[in-house]
């Protein structure tokens, strides 16, 4: 049997599908693209999957990242149109509501904060902009963070705490806190040697891990300092020879703590903990599954995890093949 399974094709985009997520608890998977489309998908009583467009007037350009809030009310959508559209649901569906407007030119990425009262989005304008929730269509800009040098591909919030971390052209991460409403860089981890694609968070938020250009997998550890009670991240693992070509996207886990990533080679890899031969300091990771040419001969853009307790090990794809996957880890 394959270690990851196909289970299903979801269509609905005719261009590239540059990314794909699911709700809070996988009933529902949103998904966006160079077409300009935000797709919404959802399971009928005969289990499939029916696909709905969202006004397709919102977005003049690619639709760069989409985010369900927490609560699943709320989908925010970012577009090289320089914008971050909001749609809120009504009597199930999602009505476009607001527009964020502000940064200068492509809004790469965006993410909703645990609580949801936070929202922030990043752009090639090297900003990072953070953004207060005050009503259903009231969205107030708290701070606009610009320690960044060059493009800011990934915005991504810890799993609990308001702690934000960003990725970029530059080749770094940062880490941004709030301090009284001053949202400020607390750290920035150095190690790639090109671009940083993607973050993401293990569930406890002490972990995370990064994927780049330079084809390698970073994991970042958050240890305290006693004295002064500041944390810092501190490489963990590195893990090199997996893809032979820049990695687009990471997923990890909550559920079953295993690593997803994908890129331009076509592949999927899920790597986990190796328990046995990891250490306080340096942890080591072994890959479990392997898919070749997920989207056929075309580049995969993202993965993410299930979010659905009952079916954790559930793995959501989007790519170049202008169709979004979803796949069965067998292990």
């Amino acid at each position: 049997m394959d270690k990851l399974e196909l289970v299903t094709v979801l269509k609905g985009h005719n261009d590239k599908v540059w990314q794909a997520k699911w709700n809070s608890n996988g009933s529902l998977i949103c998904s966006c693209g160079a077409d300009k489309k935000v797709c919404l998908y959802s399971k009928g009583p005969n289990g499939q999957w029916n696909c709905e467009v969202l006004d397709e007037e919102v977005h003049s350009r690619t639709v760069r990242s989409v985010a369900f809030s927490p609560d699943n009310n709320f989908i925010a959508s970012s577009s090289f149109d320089s914008t971050t559209a909001i749609w809120m649901k009504n009597n199930n569906e999602y009505e476009y509501i607001a527009s964020l407007e502000g940064h200068e030119n492509e809004v790469k990425s965006v993410a909703w904060s645990s609580s949801g009262s936070l929202l922030a989005t990043c752009s090639r304008d090297k900003s990072v902009w953070i953004w207060e929730v005050e009503g259903d269509d009231d969205f107030e800009c708290l701070s606009v963070l610009q320690e960044h040098t060059q493009d800011v591909k990934m915005v991504a919030w810890h799993p609990f705490d308001e702690v934000l971390v960003s990725a970029s052209y530059d080749d770094t991460i940062k880490v941004w806190k709030d301090n009284e409403d001053d949202w400020y860089c607390a750290d920035t981890l150095e190690g790639h040697i090109s671009t940083v694609w993607a973050v993401d968070f293990d569930a406890t938020g002490d972990l995370l891990v990064s994927v780049s250009d330079d084809m390698s997998i970073r994991v970042w550890k958050c240890f305290k300092n006693k004295e002064t009670n500041e944390s810092k991240y501190k490489p963990v693992s590195v893990l090199k020879g997996f893809h032979t070509r820049p990695i687009f996207s990471v997923s990890w886990s909550k559920l079953n703590n295993k690593i997803a990533t994908c890129g331009g080679d076509n592949y999927i890899r899920v790597f986990e903990l190796d328990q046995e031969n990891s250490t306080e300091e340096e942890l080591k990771f072994k890959l479990v599954a392997s898919k070749q040419n997920g989207h056929g001969q075309s580049d995969i853009n993202s993965v993410m995890w299930s979010t659905d307790k009952e079916n954790p090990d559930l793995l959501l794809s989007a790519g170049d093949d202008n169709n979004v996957k979803i796949w069965k880890l067998n292990i």
